[in-house]
């Protein structure tokens, strides 16, 4: 029998131990199809090229919060790079330079990613983070307080992602905190349907299906329980059969595709 062997193409020395793993961003062009962003114990952002070569390293104050999300943040330009750690957010040029405004320091730390959202399809961008005091904490394009979201107060701690999707015409930004309670908003931060408390804590974000055959929001808590959510709000829960039912951990997938 044929045995395929794999081999290294390439390896890359940092200085220090690597904090996070290697996130791919991808360029979408034949002669740089993606390029590879990797921080180090020293809190060092580095950029590799596709073979690997270090096209710059920039020492950050503190660890990501978040993934790095490459977008045209301005047009007619080769892409920025948006992400966050605790106390800053920061955007940057394909060059590792700040741009604009930022970094923009945060008045209390943030507890999660930043969410980069293009509500109107015109990268007229807004970002949204929560924050250690309970708030949410949205910002325009220009890194200016957005109405309803300076802060928008009462939601708790909040670990994972703000997740965003339109519907109908409609914006939903969901918020999923610590203790197990499902915020739902729309764009200028009044509810989209009442929290929902689901009872326990949730491991992963909330998912989402949009499809001919229903929409729902589900999250499952650590027990095993599986929430449904409908866009009004109804919903039902489901007892996933787990070995031990505990620690659950949750994938969301349309593996049949159907």
């Amino acid at each position: 029998a044929m045995v395929s062997r794999t081999n290294i193409a390439w390896k890359t020395l940092l200085d220090y131990q690597a904090l996070t793993p290697p996130m791919l961003l991808g360029n979408g062009t034949p002669e740089e199809p993606y390029a590879i962003a990797v921080q180090d114990t020293a809190f060092q952002l580095y950029l590799l090229d596709v073979n690997g070569k270090i096209l710059w390293k920039k020492k950050l104050e503190d660890r990501l919060l978040s993934s790095i999300h490459l977008v045209n943040y301005f047009k007619n330009s080769n892409g920025q790079l948006i992400f966050n750690t605790p106390n800053y957010i920061y955007l940057l040029d394909r060059d590792g330079k700040s741009q604009g405004t930022f970094p923009l320091h945060l008045q209390t730390p943030a507890t999660n990613g930043v969410t980069l959202i293009d509500f109107d399809g015109n990268q007229n961008y807004h970002f949204f983070v929560a924050c250690a005091n309970g708030g949410i904490y949205g910002y325009d394009k220009l890194g200016r307080a957005l109405p309803g979201w300076s802060p928008l107060r009462g939601v708790g701690e909040v670990r994972h992602p703000i997740v965003h999707f339109q519907h109908t015409g409609k914006d939903y930004l969901l918020v999923l905190n610590e203790s197990g309670k499902l915020f739902a908003y729309k764009r200028d931060g009044n509810y989209r349907f009442s929290p929902i408390n689901l009872g326990a804590a949730c491991p992963e974000p909330p998912q989402v299906q949009l499809s001919e055959k229903g929409n729902r929001i589900v999250a499952t808590d650590k027990n095993g329980t599986a929430h449904a959510i409908s866009l009004d709000g109804s919903n039902f829960r489901l007892r996933l059969q787990t070995n031990r039912n505990q620690d659950v951990h949750f994938a969301f997938a349309d593996v049949a595709g159907d």
